[in-house]
């Protein structure tokens, strides 16, 4: 269950044949295009994408970087909901978001707090209205008002929400490296599957971003590097989805602009890994 982001340059049945040119069994898309544009798609091309995506174990959409859900304006609660009508159109019923920022608040030293109970309540919005999709919370990089760096706010994100069925958290290991956990090493890696479990149950891990980065420890910068071209490196990434606990867990590549074939040779890498 290893595979990849497909960029989504012009349709969406280009990105899921792309993914089908590289047999990998799970993949994740935009609903956006490269310009940032949401895409349409005839009645035909999704009746087509029906049929080719039962080839797949799980197809994930992640969400416009746009939508913030922490915000006190109503930022990106539309774009989401036309997201999610897309991605139902299509029988797609999983979905990564980024938590987003506490912005717009007048106390802005309880500013997070505010922004996990606007999450919290637009969260309750989005699960009663669309019952059978998946939210996939996933961990950031930032500091100061940025939920979901701190694993400890999805503590918080999760005992308040009056259902926590259809919730899940998708770790990103470069993420987690760049906001200050040290993965690098086995004690940081049990320190921070620990965490994990006592923050929300490992249970609740639904899918793993699998990134190295090329960034220093706890700089809160994002950006991605390939399983082993990074400052988390080969070795450590390898234990990393060895580990007991998240060995039976999906895991997405989140390359930088790379060639197809250098596409299929990480996940060929990752796939190595985990049939040691």
């Amino acid at each position: 269950m290893v595979g990849t982001h497909i960029r989504l340059h012009d349709t969406i049945t280009n990105a899921i044949n792309a993914a089908i040119r590289m047999d990998i069994p799970i993949f994740q898309t935009f609903l956006i295009n490269s310009e940032g544009k949401r895409i349409r798609i005839a009645p035909e091309e999704i009746e087509q994408f029906k049929k080719l995506k039962q080839q797949f174990e799980s197809i994930f959409i992640h969400t416009s970087y746009w939508v913030n859900l922490s915000s006190k304006a109503n930022h990106g609660m539309r774009a989401l909901e036309r997201e999610l009508t897309l991605a139902l159109q299509l029988g797609l019923t999983k979905l990564i978001i980024h938590p987003g920022a506490a912005v717009g608040f007048d106390n802005k030293k309880e500013c997070k707090q505010d922004g996990i109970a606007i999450l919290v309540e637009r969260l309750n919005t989005i699960m009663k209205k669309y019952p059978s999709v998946t939210i996939l919370l996933e961990n950031t990089t930032h500091a100061n008002n940025c939920i979901g760096s701190d694993l400890n706010d999805f503590k918080e994100i999760f005992s308040q929400l009056a259902t926590t069925d259809n919730v899940q958290l998708c770790i990103d290991t470069s993420h987690a490296y760049g906001y200050g956990y040290d993965i690098s090493t086995p004690e940081g890696q049990v320190e921070f599957i620990q965490l994990i479990d006592d923050v929300v149950g490992i249970d609740k891990v639904g899918l793993i971003h699998l990134n190295d980065t090329p960034e220093e420890l706890g700089k809160k910068i994002d950006r991605h590097a390939a399983p082993g071209h990074g400052n988390i490196g080969s070795e450590a990434l390898k234990q990393f989805v060895n580990q007991e606990a998240l060995k039976d867990i999906p895991i997405i590549l989140e390359l930088p602009v790379v060639t197809q074939q250098e596409e299929i040779d990480a996940v060929e890498l990752v796939k190595s890994w985990r049939n040691l």
